[in-house]
């Protein structure tokens, strides 16, 4: 029965992170599975940056919303993330990546949090960037994904 459970696991997480078609609802996604950095040491780098929010992807339906106000992600490169929400900083945590061990990909995990935000932002989920776009989400339970481009 265990082992049942975590086939069901692996596939779920397998299937999610790879589900990404280079379109997906009308967004153009960068971060295909072709295109993400699996290289730890890589993917630490390119998150180093400024991003902003652009995209929320509801892992329910599927439908893919626009942020209903302006949202920007600075992440330094000792991995300290800061979320401003109309310019004002609302929430800052460390960010930690890891490699997925059931599958390919990256995971990521928020601690030493805060503040808040006034929206849902996974504390934990998979993690996909690339030059120009970064997805933290856990629409593999049912959750979102925050679809990010990069301003700097």
């Amino acid at each position: 029965m265990i082992y049942c459970y975590k086939l069901l696991i692996i596939l779920t997480l397998t299937f999610s992170c790879t589900s990404y078609s280079k379109r997906s609802g009308g967004v153009e996604l960068e971060c295909t599975s072709e295109r993400g950095a699996y290289d730890l040491a890589n993917a630490l780098a390119q998150v180093n940056g400024q991003w902003r929010l652009v995209n929320i992807r509801s892992g329910w339906t599927g439908k893919i919303s626009k942020p209903s106000e302006k949202v920007n992600l600075i992440v330094d490169d000792q991995a300290i993330g800061m979320v401003y929400e109309r310019d004002k900083q609302s929430w800052r945590f460390h960010l930690d990546i890891t490699k997925n061990r059931h599958s390919v990909g990256m995971r990521f995990t928020i601690d030493q949090q805060q503040g808040e935000t006034s929206f849902y932002f996974p504390t934990d989920g998979y993690f996909r960037v690339c030059e120009k776009q970064l997805i933290m989400g856990n629409t593999d339970v049912d959750g979102v994904d925050l679809i990010f481009e990069r301003i700097k």
